[in-house]
């Protein structure tokens, strides 16, 4: 009782008793959402099921507001599984209108459904009750809290995530069908996302293509400098089609495939500037953005991406928290003990946070000699296979705790900040 006492309060309800709260656990799917509802010791509805409209969702506030003055309850705690997106157009419904709403881990529901339930046999229903039965135990967490500006940021930067693997796949596939119909390519294009690459392959794709043009038609077309491309580059990717190793195009199969790749590679890489740029507007006014700036090798794409995935510092109590956000707590795996396994990082929080922080301690520890001395201890007492990658994780676990630092005290970064602190450590050891 004394842990849902304090999950209670971390969820902004105060000192309320866990029997005077009314549960409410919801399984939510595509059209429809099911709810069961009771107190810490009594079920009251075990199957209510609405159709996930205004209406349903009316008809369900009422018999929620029902429920509680029948258990004469306090408070309304409503949970449900954060899986696809379906449940956030309910949430943010209930939120609207005053009610408490938390998360459950869809994989705790799994497990819990398998000790309650009466067969191996999964339903709505049994998911809802599932639910119910650990949100009156107290294992549920809250939302990460951003607001509007926050949150409109951080979906432009999935979507900019997203078309960074897009980029990344329509990549390789070009460089595969480069090595069947013109291999010389591939050493010639180190950056097949350049703009003038993307325009090359587009109208000259193949060798036959270029011969057939003829030496002065294709240097006419391609006359002047085109990035750092100039005449002689050209009369050398002619000759290079004269004498290709590659597959002869005949029937213009492969002119077509990389045509269309490069196309929709430059496609990809216009999208994935256009949701940087949308992020970069809703935060560039905040002094968040520019707090984090302050840190020497952060740029601003990075400062962008690290802070819409944190959110608002307010609604944390330390920077661990932040690591757990982020899934770069420890997780030790043992069984007895006779094995014996390094720990490694959890990876539950969010993966986003994750590759930017990531990112950004490669490139911290280039341009801040205190994050660069702690990469390097890190690597004398962790050698071996993947210390580099052992001494970046904890590069980024300090990191992160350094930007809640300066969030919360709106203060600039200081390398100097550990070694004042050694020093006030030591004098306050010395007083003592």
């Amino acid at each position: 009782m004394r842990q849902v006492s304090q999950r209670l309060e971390q969820i902004g309800l105060g000192r309320v008793d866990p029997a005077d709260v009314l549960w409410v656990g919801i399984d939510v799917s595509k059209r429809r959402f099911d709810a069961c509802c009771g107190t810490s010791s009594r079920l009251l509805h075990r199957k209510l099921g609405y159709p996930m409209t205004v209406e349903g969702a009316t008809r369900f506030g009422e018999a929620v507001r029902k429920a509680a003055k029948r258990s004469r309850a306090h408070a309304v705690v409503i949970g449900m599984e954060p899986t696809s997106v379906y449940w956030k157009p309910l949430s943010a419904w209930l939120k609207a209108r005053g009610l408490t709403v938390v998360l459950v881990h869809s994989l705790a529901v799994r497990h819990n459904r398998e000790t309650v339930g009466d067969s191996g046999s999964k339903t709505d229903v049994k998911d809802a009750y599932s639910v119910w039965d650990l949100l009156r135990q107290g294992k549920f967490f809250v939302p990460i809290p951003r607001d509007p500006e926050m949150e409109g940021a951080f979906r432009y930067m999935q979507r900019y995530q997203d078309s960074g693997k897009q980029i990344c796949r329509l990549r390789s596939q070009l460089r595969e069908v480069l090595a069947e119909r013109f291999p010389e390519l591939n050493d010639r294009f180190s950056r097949l996302e350049a703009k003038t690459v993307l325009a090359f392959l587009q109208r000259n794709s193949t060798p036959q293509l270029i011969r057939r043009l003829g030496r002065g038609r294709f240097l006419k077309r391609w006359r002047g400098r085109h990035g750092q491309w100039g005449r002689r580059f050209f009369e050398e990717l002619y000759e290079l089609a004269g004498r290709s190793f590659g597959i002869p195009d005949t029937h213009g199969v492969g002119a077509a495939e990389i045509s269309a790749l490069a196309r929709q590679l430059q496609e990809a890489v216009t999208a994935q500037e256009f949701w940087y740029q949308n992020a970069l507007a809703q935060l560039q006014h905040r002094h968040e953005l520019r707090l984090i700036l302050t840190i020497k090798g952060i740029g601003e794409k990075t400062a962008v991406g690290l802070l819409s995935s944190l959110g608002s510092p307010q609604a944390f109590k330390n920077g661990k928290q932040w690591v757990k956000l982020a899934g770069l707590d420890l997780k030790l795996c043992t069984s007895g003990d006779s094995v014996h396994r390094t720990p490694k990082i959890s990876r539950r929080g969010i993966a986003l946070l994750r590759y930017w922080l990531c990112q950004a301690a490669t490139t911290v520890t280039q341009n801040n000699q205190s994050f660069q001395e702690l990469r390097d201890r890190r690597r004398q007492s962790s050698p071996g296979k993947g210390s580099n990658g052992r001494a970046i994780v904890a590069v980024a676990d300090k990191l992160v705790r350094v930007i809640f630092a300066m969030l919360c005290r709106k203060q600039a970064f200081n390398p100097d900040q550990d070694r004042l602190t050694e020093v006030m450590y030591r004098a306050e050891k010395k007083a003592a």
